[in-house]
């Protein structure tokens, strides 16, 4: 399975258009996502990237849902990620056990989502424990 750890935000952003000059281990560029005037975005390690003038922050992914506009599994779509190995394993494993499996997806869901997308997936948790137990 690849991973988002694996992907170079760096030659994403290029792709992007984003103009970026490297600055001694981090590289920078007028922001893509507001008027800039100077540099206020850089590029951490090829994996994180922080703008100071818009405050936007975030990973590969983000970074492809906010110049794109497009949705996280759209994002995910596009650098070939997928939303986890089903295998065997987490077949058997519960959703809650797979929400707090932070490598699920690559990212802290938690943090994401928040407590709405978490509301969502215990519901259907609890609906499909009830039925298993109706159908025992």
């Amino acid at each position: 399975m690849k991973n988002k750890d694996d992907i170079n935000l760096v030659k994403i952003a290029e792709e992007e258009g984003v103009e970026l000059q490297e600055h001694g281990d981090l590289y920078r560029a007028r922001c893509p996502f507001h008027r800039d005037k100077d540099p206020s975005f850089f590029i951490y390690e090829n994996k994180r990237f922080k703008c100071f003038g818009c405050d936007v922050a975030g990973d590969v992914i983000t970074f492809l849902q906010k110049i794109r506009r497009i949705s996280f599994p759209a994002a995910m779509k596009h650098l070939g990620l997928t939303m986890g190995d089903w295998n065997e394993e987490t077949k058997s494993k519960s959703m809650l056990e797979i929400i707090e499996d932070e490598e699920w997806i690559g990212v802290d869901v938690r943090r994401r989502y928040g407590k709405r997308f978490i509301d969502i997936l215990l519901m259907n948790e609890i609906k499909r424990l009830a039925n298993n137990n109706e159908n025992t």
